[in-house]
């Protein structure tokens, strides 16, 4: 539970890489899928990307409206 937890809290941070956030969730969704557990694309697609910062809403917005 708590790294679905931690999963869901991630927010990038100012002056942060992109790569560097991302990466943070791919380490997470690699130990859950180690752990047994399933996590869907649509998930590891849009997590990452809707937790970047604000100034990244258009593409969040349009991939959001693209998976819907």
């Amino acid at each position: 539970m708590y790294l679905i937890g931690k999963m869901y809290d991630i927010r990038m941070k100012e002056n942060n890489f992109v790569a560097t956030h991302i990466n943070s969730y791919e380490e997470i969704f690699s130990q859950l899928t180690s752990q047994g557990m399933a996590v869907v694309d649509q998930m590891q697609t849009l997590l990452p990307i809707c937790s970047l910062l604000n100034t990244w809403n258009i593409l969040c917005t349009n991939i959001r409206k693209h998976h819907s």
